[in-house]
């Protein structure tokens, strides 16, 4: 238990009744001056737009887009594996359109997280995503859709499977 020493003891012990009233009294109202202090001051840092604010809206705004990034880049595999089976050419140039718009969704995307994302260990992440995905991207234009093209499909598969068989970077992989 905490005891109290002799000084604040004696000083105590010598007030009357009334001083020892205002005395606890005046620590109530400083303890409560304090705590209103430190209240405003906390609700000024965390309010609608502190710079604490700012800083959660943007991470939960590169969160919302990295989750964007995902669903687009799933949609843009789904729909290079239907071109690289598909044998309409109507279809295969609506793939391809989409394709491309969905490419430039991710490309923006990317672009749009950077300038959100604040720490420099979070960039350089998004910039190796960033750097596979331009490669994936390029093994995609100059090697699967020439070869669905040439109505190489087997060629195009083989070459599709192994883009996603953790073996970067795919430039460097030639189908044959």
């Amino acid at each position: 238990m905490f005891k109290f020493p002799k000084i604040i003891k004696n000083f105590v012990k010598n007030f009357k009744i009334r001083n020892k009233l205002l005395f606890l009294s005046a620590i109530v109202l400083v303890g409560f001056v304090l705590s209103t202090v430190m209240g405003i001051y906390m609700l000024n840092e965390v309010k609608v737009g502190s710079k604490l604010y700012a800083k959660i809206k943007a991470d939960k705004d590169s969160l919302e887009k990295i989750a964007l990034l995902g669903s687009d880049l799933n949609h843009y595999r789904a729909e290079m594996a239907l071109l690289i089976d598909e044998t309409n050419k109507d279809k295969m140039e609506q793939i391809k359109a989409l394709l491309m718009k969905l490419k430039a969704e991710i490309e923006n995307n990317f672009f749009d997280i950077l300038n959100l994302l604040n720490s420099e260990e979070k960039k350089i992440s998004i910039r190796d995503a960033q750097s596979t995905w331009s490669d994936f991207q390029t093994t995609v234009e100059d090697t699967l859709i020439p070869a669905v093209h040439k109505g190489k499909r087997l060629q195009a598969r083989v070459g599709w499977k192994r883009s996603f068989s953790g073996e970067a970077p795919y430039r460097h992989r030639p189908l044959h």
